[in-house]
Formats: structure tokens, sequence, C-alpha cells
């Protein structure tokens, strides 16, 4: 899995949530860990998750 596709699946990931409205910890299968999405959502810290 590339950069690329880790990045859509995050957003996709904080999509669902933000449409679902259930708990982080509740993401379906297939997504990242949800470790990983609440820290790059800006919920779980002040600084975005960038590649730079």
């Amino acid at each position: 899995m590339g950069q690329t596709s880790i990045g859509v699946d995050i957003v996709a990931a904080i999509a669902w949530h933000l449409r679902v409205g259930s708990a982080w910890r509740a993401l379906p299968a297939g997504f990242p860990p949800w470790r990983t999405v609440y820290g790059c959502s800006g919920a779980g810290s002040r600084r975005a998750c960038s590649r730079s």
C-alpha cells in the first residue's frame, strides 16, 4: 500500500466517522487503525497528519 492509498483510506475513515457518528474505536475492518485515523483527524491533536 502506497502513501496515497493510506491517505485516501484515512480520509474515507474520517468521512465514515462523521457520517455515522460512531466512536472512533468502532471503525469497521478495512480502515486503518482507529488511533491513526483519530490522530490525523484533528480531534486527536492540534497538528494535522501530513507527510512533508
